[in-house]
């Protein structure tokens, strides 16, 4: 009532996504009833495309790759310590995305987001190393045969839905399928996906502890973005950033090594606490805590918080620095962080500004949050005693999974690197119902909107909405920036920097800083 514009807006969106799904809906019965053969010349069938579906995983024959959502390597070493070939496809000196999407669009198309471009053209670059690497009998891929993509799939829109079907698709065309005609022989190897479904907590059919490191090495992922944001921020000048960035490479690859090296627990405990925990559950926890490395962080703490002595506890804040936060779309804010990071020195330079970010893992804790309300929900809808015990039952084992998470594999991670780590999901959902009290659609609105809130209160300047062009999270977001600002009571901006092909739009950047500080601190800057 109080903003009857958005209102408006809001309901156009419904009515919209409904005439959407009106539109699929008769086309799907259209199929149903073959309408289209009457009219069409050349009859045509209706199949699903299985070659490049989901497959599991053959140590002695399958190569993995994993899409690079920034640097990806604090999982390819978990997964090598689980003893499967992964050849890393990432690399600081050349990775850049703006060309991965745009070559992925030349296969994709230009309709399709930047993420699916990107994700789709790391398939393609895929096939290309490996029969680069069998034509130069690479030995890491003596006996191999297959190459497995990892890719994820969900409940919900874009990548948590559509993006599996989508990448098949794309595969198909390009390499052809059972059913095609003169399919392309360009590849010595089968391409299959490897498909880590949101169900089943993205596992792909590792063993327990391989599951366990490989949530803690998304988290390192976000700690080392961390590292990057808040010391490099705070150096001096160029000189001293670029004997800073030579360290921060030299740290990665210290916990990339010791991510390979580390992981793999004992084998003599970690059959003791198999088998313990079969019988008392809480002393085969407390075997595991030890066997899997989780106590010491598996030595990553120690190398964090050596790094920390020298780079992190100088890095003060300065006065009359301008504070950031960039959050977004999952994908786009991952993947282009080290980007706007770089942007945002060029245009006011070091020591100038504070920056932070919610880095991927988050969205994992989100997850676990809307379980317990999904559940919360079902208890208040029954009357069954049997059903309301089960579900009390389900809340309080995530409770106990969110504990994990951020006490075990976060907390320590974070305080050893000397960063902040991320606010609660819990806390920044409880702020989203200020707006959406239904938090509904789940997905990456709610936890948007409760971080636009939550940081613009706690002193942040300007929120950056980083996500791909014709992303309807994000521009879902867009439309609440004025109830969000009314919310923070503070004076703060909101901008946002879509992309079309991965690239940073500067000039939206720069206007946003210069609304932000003011001529006078801008160019003081």
């Amino acid at each position: 009532k109080k903003t009857p514009s958005l209102l408006i807006q809001s309901d156009a969106m419904i009515k919209e996504l409904a005439h959407l799904e009106n539109r699929v809906n008769t086309y799907i019965n259209q199929l149903n009833k073959k309408l289209h053969e009457e009219f069409s010349q050349e009859h045509f069938s209706i199949g699903l495309i299985e070659e490049f579906g989901q497959s599991d995983i053959n140590k002695d024959t399958d190569v993995i790759y994993f899409p690079t959502v920034h640097d990806n390597r604090t999982i390819t070493a978990v997964f090598r310590a689980a003893g499967l070939t992964v050849i890393d496809n990432y690399d600081d000196e050349t990775y850049d995305l703006e060309h991965k999407i745009k070559l992925g669009r030349k296969y994709a198309g230009d309709l399709v987001c930047a993420p699916l471009a990107g994700v789709f053209a790391d398939m393609i670059l895929a096939s290309e190393d490996f029969i680069k690497r069998k034509k130069a009998n690479d030995p890491l891929l003596k006996g191999k045969t297959r190459i497995l993509v990892f890719d994820n799939k969900g409940t919900g829109p874009c990548r948590q839905g559509q993006y599996y079907e989508m990448h098949k698709l794309l595969l198909s065309k390009q390499f052809g399928c059972a059913g095609c005609q003169n399919p392309k022989e360009n590849l010595t190897a089968q391409i299959k996906l490897l498909v880590g479904h949101e169900k089943d907590s993205f596992n792909v059919g590792l063993p327990e502890w391989a599951l366990v490191q490989a949530f803690q090495g998304v988290i390192l992922q976000g700690v080392l973005h961390a590292v990057l944001l808040k010391a490099g921020a705070a150096c001096r000048n160029y000189d001293e950033y670029q004997e800073f960035y030579e360290d921060y490479k030299k740290l990665k690859d210290e916990i990339y090594e010791s991510l390979e090296k580390n992981s793999r627990p004992n084998k003599t405990i970690l059959a003791l606490s198999e088998k313990i925990g079969k019988i008392f559950f809480s002393a085969g926890a407390i075997i595991k805590y030890f066997s899997y490395g989780i106590y010491n962080n598996n030595g990553l703490r120690k190398i964090l918080n050596k790094f920390a002595e020298k780079w992190i506890k100088k890095s003060e804040d300065k006065p009359n620095q301008i504070t950031i936060h960039l959050e977004g779309e999952a994908y786009m804010r991952v993947a282009q962080v080290q980007e706007v990071f770089n942007a945002l020195i060029d245009a006011i330079g070091f020591n100038s500004f504070k920056v932070t970010y919610s880095p991927l893992w988050c969205y994992l804790e989100l997850l676990l949050e809307f379980a317990i309300i999904e559940s919360q929900d079902r208890i208040n809808l029954s009357h069954d005693e049997k059903t309301i015990k089960k579900e009390k039952k389900t809340i309080f084992k995530i409770n106990q999974a969110v504990k994990i998470l951020r006490r075990i594999l976060a907390g320590p991670l974070y305080k050893s690197a000397k960063v902040a780590m991320p606010d609660p999901m819990k806390l920044v959902l409880d702020y989203s119902r200020q707006i959406l009290p239904s938090l509904k659609p789940h997905g990456e609105l709610p936890p948007y909107l409760g971080e636009a809130i939550l940081k613009i209160k706690a002193g942040t300047d300007l929120f950056l909405n980083i996500a791909p062009e014709g992303c309807m999270v994000s521009s879902m977001g867009q439309l609440f920036s004025h109830p969000i600002l009314k919310l923070s009571g503070r004076n703060a901006r909101i901008q946002d920097l879509f992309t079309l092909n991965g690239e940073v739009n500067e000039e939206q950047l720069k206007t946003a800083l210069l609304k932000t500080l003011g001529p006078e601190k801008y160019y003081r800057k």
